[in-house]
């Protein structure tokens, strides 16, 4: 027969093995949330909350780009200036609005599409990003 003295150690030692790995589990989750928490990330759509001043009273603006939506990155990007300009349509479909914002990776495509359209560029923000006006409308 075992010592029960014995028996109530190893059970203790076995406890404190349990409780020390929950605690281990449950900190590394909370850091990594407090982490993400404290960590900045940039909020795209920050850069057009200048534009709404220039866009009161407009329901719609034309959105151009010769990024693919297939794309997260292009997809997002839009989905945060949407956000921004809200309760404005971002309008991707449709490019007879007075103002249209131009979102091209390659500014002399940005260019071209201010010529073709007959768009006169407003504001260009820190992305690279163009608000024109529509001279046809």
């Amino acid at each position: 027969m075992k010592n029960p003295k014995e028996t109530l150690i190893k059970i203790f030692i076995a406890a404190v093995i349990i409780v020390t790995c929950i605690n281990a589990i449950t900190l590394a989750a909370d850091t990594r949330r407090r982490l993400r928490q404290n960590s900045p990330f940039a909020f795209y759509g920050e850069a057009f909350f200048p534009l709404r001043d220039i866009l009161k009273g407009e329901s719609r603006i034309g959105y151009i780009t010769d990024q693919d939506f297939k794309d997260a990155g292009p997809m997002l990007r839009y989905l945060q200036i949407q956000y921004a300009l809200a309760p404005i349509i971002v309008d991707t479909k449709n490019f007879n609005q007075h103002f249209i914002l131009l979102n091209c990776a390659d500014q002399k495509i940005a260019l071209s599409i201010l010529q073709k359209f007959n768009l006169k560029p407003l504001k260009r923000n820190s992305f690279g990003v163009i608000l024109a006006e529509n001279l046809n409308h």
